[in-house]
């Protein structure tokens, strides 16, 4: 089977077609050890979901939300930061490091060991990273509505709302891959975010086209699958239970059905993007730093089949 080089030139036609022809090359080998390594966070959600209808701890967020003071109301949203952070990170990691291995080992030459070794290994170093810069984020905004204060129902507040949504959608594109570049490069999180920053350098564009494309794609995907599950009676989380309506009961076996639908709609509809993210990296950095080409030279001599080496050039 032959591998997939992510480190080449590739138009933005190309980039689409090479998520669709490496899901169909690894779709097996990628879901089962991506889903198998995210069991952890499967059996996080259960637990959690369980606590919290076990002790009632659901209808007392919901009061602090209906009811609660500012205090009650920062503590959880500060819990929801930092899991929402370890799983980002954690789940990121996994991702990541299947595609380098992938790149490294080949197709499929890698064991689950080993993509588990690497994970845990960039787990930590991405939390630090995005929690740093998720709470400079935080605090910027916090800032930023502070400013506007009675601004920010008038006409002035609405448009400055607006001009914040867009310059977070333009530097979140430029900083996309501060992550991929922690894990490969090992550098810390203002290293990454300038590399990204020069990778990105006149692809912005190019770079949120793959970004709404497969993001429409991931859409479709989430929600035919939880249309699919609401045809069966499994639906947990309503936005009507913050309305002032009765909580509804939620049985163990719906929780625990929806944790894991949960994770599965998480690796199947980001297998693609991620992928076209992946190769759009490559790409840019074979560009701008001719990588591909480097690994190349460097293979000269180490490869007994001459025959080989003279076809590469």
């Amino acid at each position: 089977m032959n591998q997939i080089n992510f480190f080449q030139r590739r138009e933005f036609g190309e980039l689409v077609g090479v998520a669709f022809q490496f899901v169909k090359q690894n779709f097996v080998h990628y879901f089962v050890n991506v889903l198998l390594l995210n069991l952890p966070i499967i059996a996080l959600l259960i637990a959690g979901a369980m606590y919290v209808i076990n002790t009632n701890t659901l209808e007392q967020l919901v009061s602090v939300f209906r009811f609660g003071g500012i205090e009650g109301v920062f503590s959880f949203l500060f819990l929801f930061f930092l899991a929402f952070i370890v799983w980002i990170s954690y789940g990121n990691a996994i991702t990541y490091n299947y595609y380098l291995l992938y790149v490294k080992k080949g197709v499929k030459n890698f064991s689950l060991q080993e993509l588990f070794s690497a994970s845990l290994a960039s787990t930590i170093p991405l939390f630090v990273a995005n929690l740093i810069f998720g709470a400079i984020l935080l605090a910027s905004m916090v800032l930023f509505f502070m400013f506007l204060g009675s601004l920010f129902i008038s006409t002035l507040g609405v448009l400055m709302t607006f001009a914040l949504i867009f310059l977070g959608i333009y530097y979140g594109i430029r900083i996309y891959f501060y992550q991929l570049i922690i894990i490969r490069e090992k550098v810390n999180v203002f290293t990454a975010i300038k590399r990204s920053f020069g990778i990105i350098k006149g692809h912005w564009w190019e770079t949120f086209g793959l970004l709404v494309v497969f993001g429409i794609i991931n859409y479709l995907i989430s929600n035919l699958t939880n249309t699919i599950l609401s045809v069966f009676g499994i639906k947990i989380f309503d936005t009507t239970m913050f309305m002032g309506k009765e909580i509804p009961q939620i049985g163990t076996i719906a929780i625990v059905v929806f944790a894991i639908t949960q994770v599965v709609i998480s690796v199947l509809s980001n297998m693609l993007s991620q992928t076209a993210l992946f190769a759009q990296y490559g790409n840019l950095l074979e560009e701008k730093e001719g990588i591909g080409l480097k690994e190349k030279v460097e293979q000269i001599g180490k490869t007994t089949d001459n025959e080989k080496d003279e076809e590469d050039f």
